[in-house]
């Protein structure tokens, strides 16, 4: 009750002393009240802002973040990652596995580590081409809002017996995500964007594309180049470009996994021929100018074709075979990039003409086959070693030799047929002919080419007796050292009987010489040095080169030498396996060497 009376009587008091003030001093009072209160919200106003704008700094840092590339180590001994941001080389965390799954679609995240455990328990012969395409979700920083990006994983080195896993972490943000905030994008697609051969060609033939248009890129390796690329890789390199400039609703791509490097692209949104062909162009010019900055278009050539789908006949097989091999063509024809009226005569004319010359030549045996002696030369004789062998077509043909004719024939997808014609035209021609048992048959053979011989072999009767030699091309190994995909042929072919032998043109890049090492021959082509000469540059090359391989304790044969005077030289240096169908005659059957030729080499030899 005293403390009421207290209060009632100040409250008497202020009001007595409000009262008490002239109006001149209650204008002032209310003013300054009021400047207070506006000086209040302005205050508010300003730090508010403020606070925003340096959350927004921090949102836009941590996504800039979040889109560049990082080195990661994880160790699933210790279940840690860590990760190494590129654009800062100091900034390097380490975080436990369980939290670095968490970075991703919930969805995946159970895949995703299952795929990295499997990297470790066997080794693969194709795990430095393994990619895993994930799902990052990215929060904003009140946690309302969700960014979902794809993110490619790709293996760089694999240490086994620390269960250590090295890869690179890259965000490929334009390829559009199936998991999505509609409210954000708006976007109401839950169907995928990437499909098998079996998913595209259900939807091609249900007529739901029959009204649409397609695109389709193709990476071609160039002429005498063979390196290893993560081709996976490339394709979510080429797919980020193409959605960064063309929406995603209406799309459906084909990922093939036996060539990733043939793209094929539907869109159920149909589009004049103008608008095809404009489209094309700039996807090509796009997708050309990454493979520029990235330095794929050293290594490979692209052509790109647009087309309607209802110009395109209506098993989706003979479709893409139809695209496919006229983009092959394109390279031949030195174009780019093209609108392809399916139903055109001109296209119509090279799908008929050379494929059926193809077919006919192969299902006729319109090849003939001669043979190239390879001679040994000692100090008391000159014998015969072994055949090397050149197909030649017999008979008018569209083809200006045999060389073009193999390379239609891999176009309209006759490389099987072909390879399984001419070596067992040339195996069967061989054993039936030869009359000494060690003479040698080097077999030339293209990497793409050894399924096929590891099927057809098997069933070649006596081919045991053949004494046959696999000839692989130096190039075809460049690059590919350290991929054990392609040193497994080699010791595989050795582990069932066959000796491997190199063959390399004299400018060829040099090898590792452990490579070198699992070859039992090697073999040098002189065809372009005509003129040696034993004080010239081209001679000093060469003797250079050969004298590199004499380490190595296997036989040195030179091949398509170009004259005596070329030969007489390198025998002087100390070669003495040969083999030229200029200094020898070639032929179907396997000739003995001639008493003027034994004459020749026996004064070279006693000089």
């Amino acid at each position: 009750m005293k403390q009421f009376k207290v209060y009632n009587t100040l409250s008497m008091n202020l009001s007595n002393v409000f009262i008490g003030l002239t109006e001149n001093h209650k204008l002032g009072l209310a003013i300054l009240i009021i400047v207070f209160l506006f000086s209040m919200v302005v205050f508010a106003i300003i730090y508010g802002v403020l606070l925003r704008k340096k959350n927004l700094m921090t949102e836009k840092k941590r996504l800039e973040n979040s889109n560049i590339f990082c080195n990661c180590i994880l160790n699933l001994r210790t279940q840690t990652v860590k990760i190494i941001k590129l654009n800062n080389l100091d900034d390097i965390q380490t975080i436990p596995f369980l939290d670095f799954l968490t970075n991703f679609s919930v969805k995946e995240q159970n895949d995703l580590k299952l795929w990295f455990e499997s990297l470790v328990v066997e080794k693969d012969p194709c795990e430095n081409k393994k990619v895993f395409l994930a799902t990052e979700v990215i929060y904003s920083t009140n946690k309302k809002n969700i960014k979902y990006e794809k993110t490619t994983l790709t293996v760089n080195q694999i240490d086994r017996a620390a269960n250590v896993i090295y890869f690179i972490k890259e965000p490929q943000k334009y390829i559009p995500c199936q998991i999505k905030n509609k409210k954000l994008l708006k976007n109401k697609r839950n169907n995928e964007i990437f499909l098998n051969y079996s998913q595209i060609k259900t939807l091609f033939e249900s007529n739901e594309l029959k009204k649409g248009s397609c695109y389709f890129i193709k990476l071609i390796s160039k002429n005498d180049t063979f390196c290893s690329f993560n081709e996976k890789y490339i394709f979510y390199k080429i797919m980020n470009n193409f959605f960064k400039y063309y929406e995603e609703s209406n799309i459906y791509v084909l990922f093939n996994e036996e060539n990733p490097l043939d793209i094929l692209i539907f869109d159920s949104k149909g589009y004049t021929e103008y608008q095809l062909a404009n489209r094309v162009a700039n996807i090509y010019n796009k997708i050309q100018r990454m493979c520029d900055v990235d330095g794929f278009s050293r290594f490979f050539s692209i052509v790109a074709i647009s087309t309607k789908c209802e110009d395109l006949p209506h098993e989706f097989d003979k479709s893409y075979g139809l695209i496919n091999k006229y983009c092959s063509s394109m390279i031949e024809e030195k174009k780019c990039v093209e609108y392809l009226n399916a139903k055109s005569n001109d296209f119509k004319a090279l799908q008929d003409t050379y494929s059926n010359e193809v077919s006919y030549i192969i299902n006729n045996g319109l090849v003939n086959i001669y043979f190239d002696p390879v001679i040994k030369i000692t100090p008391k004789r000159v014998t015969i070693f072994g055949y090397n062998y050149t197909p030649i077509l017999s008979g008018d043909s569209k083809f200006v030799d045999f060389e073009e004719f193999k390379k239609y024939a891999n176009k309209f997808d006759y490389r099987k047929e072909c390879y399984s014609f001419v070596i067992r035209k040339t195996i069967s021609n061989f054993i039936n002919q030869k009359n000494n048992a060690s003479y040698r048959l080097f077999s030339l053979i293209d990497l793409q080419d050894v399924p096929y011989a590891n099927r057809l072999f098997p069933h070649i009767s006596d081919l045991k007796d053949c004494n046959l030699i696999l000839t692989f091309k130096n190039n075809e190994f460049i690059d590919n050292e350290n991929d054990e995909e392609y040193i497994h042929v080699i010791k595989n072919a050795q582990t069932k009987g066959y000796d491997c032998a190199l063959y390399r043109n004299i400018n060829d890049y040099d090898l590792k010489e452990s490579t070198y090492k699992l070859f039992n021959y090697f073999l040098f082509n002189l065809e372009n040095y005509k003129e040696l000469k034993s004080n010239s540059r081209e001679f000093v090359k060469v003797h250079c080169l050969l004298e590199k391989f004499v380490k190595f304790n296997k036989p040195i044969i030179c091949v398509n030498v170009y004259n005596w005077a070329v030969m007489e030289l390198l025998i002087k240096c100390g070669i003495t396996y040969f083999s030229s169908p200029n200094v020898f005659s070639s032929s179907t059957l396997l000739s003995p060497l001639d008493k003027k030729t034994l004459r020749k080499f026996n004064s070279i030899v006693k000089e």
